[in-house]
């Protein structure tokens, strides 16, 4: 089942809108990247439109079209694509359906250039503490992703707390 069409099942569910079948956004999303793709297929998600209300629809739109480039870039960004271009058109490719082509160029992504990763205090130098903070999951040269960031910042903190260090 296509997105478009879950949102809409579930607003008719909960009565948020009237069940209108003839008039559809979709959307076309043009990346070079499977998995940045997929992160804005899952992450966008196009207005409801309501088939007695072209006006409407036109402005709900319009006002979705002029924040899409700001959602793009939210959705990269914790891939490490911080400079991405955006470029967004609707099309009208009938009088019932409209479609949504956004071209995204994610340009590179941004590289970790030094890490300095250290310990003060009581833990400094202690042997165990200095082999986990190797395993820490990004180094330089690596894509500055969020979730490896998130993934070392938790396996450094479960480390303290099994060392004693933390609560």
């Amino acid at each position: 089942m296509s997105i478009t069409r879950t949102v809409v099942f579930l607003m008719m569910f909960l009565g948020l809108v009237t069940p209108v079948w003839g008039t559809s956004v979709t959307l076309d999303i043009r990346i070079p990247d499977r998995e940045l793709l997929q992160a804005l297929e899952a992450g966008l998600l196009p207005p409801l439109l309501d088939g007695q209300q072209e006006q409407l629809n036109r402005w709900r739109l319009a006002a979705w079209q002029r924040q899409l480039p700001r959602f793009v870039r939210e959705i990269l960004e914790p891939y490490g694509y911080f400079y991405s271009t955006v470029e967004v058109r609707l099309e009208q490719p009938d009088e019932n359906q409209f479609r949504v082509v956004i071209d995204v160029e994610p340009h590179e992504p941004l590289r970790i250039t030094t890490i300095d990763l250290r310990l003060t205090g009581e833990a400094e130098g202690f042997a165990p503490y200095d082999t986990l903070k190797e395993t820490f999951p990004l180094s330089v040269g690596d894509v500055l992703r969020q979730d490896s960031y998130e993934d070392g910042k938790a396996t450094l903190r479960q480390g303290a707390m099994a060392l004693g260090y933390l609560d």
